[in-house]
């Protein structure tokens, strides 16, 4: 059920309007800075301008944009107290493309529905952490940013079957330039070096999104939707996909990041069982990989990287230490929660673990390493209530469209209930809501995978696997 409203319907004049006024807006702003900041600055705010016109008339083109734009994460844009990245600005324009389209009746407009409640809810309960001490300039830029992604959901809701192929080989291939950059820093400062068992690391592979953890969770929900295509469509886009796909598990894998690491293990493992093309495929490489090791295993056994990446994982089983002390982090979020289950307030988990001596080599720290607690001592249990709540809705719909076994939408379905299940699966570990770029990428591709359903009524843009080959092996 949807809101029973609509703004304006004069297309034309509608239209008219909002162009005049990012125009005046544009060229006031244009004059106020040249004579202030940088030179360029000026010609940035015109190239956003052009960006501003095209989300209103190709949205699914600047959202593609968005996403390709993740290798320049590390670029901060100065905005007032705080700065944005260039996904992150670009993601607030399509923001405004949709409320430009909702005010001028321009295009297709998919309006917020009950359905969406507990989403909306979520965005909304970061405004109560600006009364529970959290800084004011963290509470509106966090308010502003995930109404802007709420924004962007409804977008990607709206897009056709062409438009979603678009967007998700745009998100793996940014993450494929993300992970050859990873790579080429890991290689080029001589690798990793592991230590205490595995349990400390230094040397590890990322690019762009500072923290190794972060940069691999991005990596496995940005890729493993592109994989999906790969397996389950024929088109040009196939082979672009495949070396995203690869570039970005090699960047994962050389992160040393543990979580991640198991989670796309396990996003490949649903893969692999919703196809039997797809098994087929893993039986060859490992033939091929057990073909090596008979020829040659040496250079591969015994090599660094190996070593590297074995003794990393080796040590998830691991108990408390001293550089590792996550069990103590959940315990103290536990603790936090039943302490104040209204929440301390978005990004205040770090002066409550100093309080509490929750520390790791001397510093308190930030996040729990897990998002779930960490959403829960924040934004109180109504907070963790309505992500759980949202969850849910998407893994329901994902399901149906599962069992539906649809030509028009199973490699999508397939693709993202993996790409979800990876990062349900390390947010155990890692608090990744308060990555903007996880965050973001999060909320599109819930939007797409609510677009799912409406593909049969839609001529399709790639040639998919024939009906027929995905019903048998969708069920074998």
């Amino acid at each position: 059920m949807t809101l029973p409203f609509a703004l304006g319907r004069p297309r034309g004049v509608g239209l008219l309007v909002s162009a005049a006024s990012l125009a005046v807006a544009g060229g006031a702003a244009s004059a106020l800075l040249d004579s202030q900041l940088h030179p360029l600055v000026p010609a940035a705010l015109v190239l956003a301008a052009v960006l501003a016109w095209l989300t209103v008339t190709r949205p699914a083109v600047v959202l593609a944009l968005a996403l390709t734009l993740s290798p320049l994460e590390s670029l901060q844009l100065p905005l007032g107290p705080g700065a944005l990245s260039p996904t992150e600005a670009a993601l607030l324009l399509v923001a405004l493309g949709w409320v430009a389209r909702a005010v001028s009746g321009h295009g297709r407009t998919v309006w917020p529905s009950w359905g969406d409640a507990p989403v909306i809810a979520l965005v909304l309960l970061a405004l109560p952490s600006a009364v529970l001490g959290s800084e004011i300039a963290d509470v509106a830029k966090t308010a502003a940013m995930w109404s802007a992604f709420y924004l962007a959901f409804l977008v990607a809701k709206s897009l056709d079957r062409r438009e979603v192929v678009l967007v998700l080989v745009s998100l793996a291939v940014g993450a494929a330039v993300l992970g050859a950059q990873g790579v080429l820093s890991y290689l080029s400062s001589g690798g990793a070096t592991v230590s205490a068992g595995g349990s400390a690391v230094s040397g590890r592979a990322s690019s762009g999104i500072d923290d190794p953890n972060y940069y691999a969770a991005y990596l496995q929900l940005a890729a493993i939707p592109a994989l999906g295509l790969v397996v389950g469509l024929h088109g040009r886009w196939r082979g672009v996909a495949l070396v995203a796909v690869a570039s970005s598990v090699a960047g994962i894998v050389l992160s040393l990041s543990r979580g991640a690491t198991l989670g796309l293990a396990l996003a490949l493992v649903l893969l692999m069982s919703a196809w039997s093309r797809s098994r087929r495929f893993a039986v060859a490489a490992v033939v091929a990989l057990a073909a090596t090791l008979a020829v040659n295993a040496g250079p591969l056994v015994n090599s660094t990287v190996y070593e590297t990446v074995s003794t990393r994982l080796s040590s998830v089983t691991s108990g408390q230490s001293s550089t590792n002390t996550r069990l103590d982090l959940w315990r103290g979020a536990v603790t936090l929660v039943q302490q104040h289950p209204e929440g301390i307030g978005i990004y205040r988990f770090e002066t409550y673990a100093g309080r509490m001596g929750l520390v790791e080599r001397g510093a308190p720290l930030s996040h729990a390493h897990n998002s779930y607690l960490n959403l829960a001592a924040e934004l109180g249990l109504a907070g963790i209530t309505a992500l759980l709540v949202w969850l849910g809705v998407v893994a329901r719909g994902l399901w149906r469209e599962l069992r539906r076994k649809r030509p028009e939408t199973f490699a999508f379905t397939v693709g993202l209930s993996a790409a979800f299940a990876g990062w349900a699966f390390q947010s155990l570990t890692v608090t990744l809501y308060q990555v903007q770029i996880i965050w973001g990428t999060f909320f599109v591709l819930a939007g797409l995978a609510a677009a799912l359903p409406r593909f049969a009524d839609e001529q399709p843009a790639e040639q998919p696997v024939a009906a027929s080959a995905l019903r048998t092996s969708a069920t074998t």
